[in-house]
């Protein structure tokens, strides 16, 4: 079975935001580096929740808030489901299904260490699988004409 680990070591950076900052600061934030959910921590650098383009959308935009004067700890969500390192990804993609989320913050001793969506476990499952079917290819090729088979 794959861990998260495997996915979060391939991570080059990791984002989150502080819990102070505008709603409008954030999703610069997230438009500029092209994601759709980041981490948000307090002072003491521990996940208090997560934003998302959803959040965004149902919490700000579609209420005609100003996204110049809220605060993100004012609409993100709380009571953030979360990963560890040596999690299946199995469990999380169960996890995100329970909880119907798509993005889960992996931490581990209090401190992020990445995050991982839904969208990551697809796309190393789909990995997996094109280099499973690549070394039954190589093995088939291996193969003598003819070996195992009698008429």
């Amino acid at each position: 079975m794959h861990r998260v680990r495997e996915i979060i070591e391939k991570q080059k950076e990791v984002f989150s935001v502080r819990h102070d900052w505008t709603v409008l600061d954030v999703a610069r934030y997230m438009s500029e580096r092209n994601i759709g959910a980041v981490a948000v921590l307090d002072d003491k650098a521990q996940v208090v929740g997560m934003f998302s383009e959803r959040d965004l959308m149902t919490r700000v935009v579609a209420v005609g808030r100003d996204p110049r004067q809220v605060r993100v700890a004012e609409v993100m969500s709380r009571n953030v489901q979360t990963a560890r390192l040596d999690d299946t990804l199995e469990d999380c993609m169960e996890k995100m299904r329970e909880h119907r989320c798509r993005h889960l913050p992996v931490v581990e001793n209090g401190r992020l260490l990445g995050m991982i969506s839904m969208r990551d476990i697809i796309e190393f499952q789909l990995m997996d699988r094109e280099q499973q079917i690549e070394f039954m290819r190589a093995y088939i090729a291996q193969v003598p004409p003819g070996f195992g088979f009698s008429p």
